[in-house]
């Protein structure tokens, strides 16, 4: 699953993207409205940085679950 957990709704599940209930047509539209603004060059620079930044926050997300369970 690319982006997360299904949504059961009338005509079957769904991916739930981000908070909204998106369908196919709709993430290759946003895809390709990212790949307009930011350039094909630019791209795999742009994922680099997603996931470095997704890094981080789970690593602080870690060190503050790790600062908890020490001062409890």
């Amino acid at each position: 699953m690319l982006f997360g957990r299904l949504v059961d709704n009338r005509l079957g599940l769904r991916p739930m993207a981000l908070g909204f209930n998106l369908g196919g047509p709709e993430l290759l539209i946003v895809l390709l409205i990212v790949l307009l603004v930011f350039g094909g060059s630019q791209l795999p620079k742009l994922a680099r940085n997603l996931g470095q930044a997704q890094k981080e926050f789970k690593r602080g997300l870690d060190s503050g679950a790790d600062d908890d369970n020490t001062t409890a």
